[in-house]
């Protein structure tokens, strides 16, 4: 038996940075990583933890290989705001688009906001101020090149959730207690939100 592939849509390099998906078409994915977020603001100061994110490795090889994933991940997106036969929204799913791609279009959305590191004196400073090392204990230095640069760099990011975020996570701790998908979610906009 084969499997119809017409619900994966394949990203073309020169499409790569276009593409950005609305927080009506966010699907289990993103909001999976939404609550990856509210739980290390809440357990972990704000730190993720980037062995726990789907990555892709054909796009960002600076990151080591995760055992929780083999291959590339598609994350699933709604394919519209039709609901199905069954109740539930259709899916469809982006190769090459992961968790740190979700994590901009949480971004984008006005759920979350980060902290990046900064540079003092040619020196990487995490959000408390202290000195980040590389792997040999040196000083890490800002002129690495940045795909050596990104999965330090996240690991030493903190996220919080923002106003609108926090009553997301609200919504979105009723939703799931109610036994309903994440795929399915809809989150209120800001003004019916707040």
């Amino acid at each position: 038996m084969t499997e119809n592939n017409s619900h994966i849509i394949r990203r073309e390099k020169s499409f790569e940075t276009d593409l950005v998906v609305p927080i009506e078409l966010f699907g289990s994915d993103h909001w999976g990583v939404f609550i990856k977020v509210e739980e290390a603001a809440l357990n972990n100061r704000g730190m993720l933890q980037p062995e726990r994110l789907n990555i892709a490795y054909s796009k960002r090889n600076s990151f080591p290989r995760n055992i929780m994933v083999a291959g590339e991940y598609p994350t699933q997106i709604k394919a519209s705001e039709m609901k199905r036969g069954d109740g539930r929204y259709g899916v469809r799913k982006v190769d090459g688009y992961d968790d740190i791609d979700c994590l901009a279009d949480l971004e984008r959305a006005g759920l979350v906001d980060a902290e990046l590191p900064s540079v003092d004196q040619d020196k990487f400073m995490d959000p408390d101020g202290e000195m980040i090392l590389d792997e040999d204990g040196a000083p890490l230095s800002p002129f690495l090149a940045p795909e050596l640069l990104e999965n330090i760099i996240l690991k030493h990011t903190r996220w919080r959730l923002t106003e609108y975020g926090t009553s997301i996570a609200f919504q979105l701790q009723k939703y799931k207690v109610s036994g309903q998908p994440l795929h399915s979610f809809v989150a209120a906009q800001p003004h019916e939100a707040i």
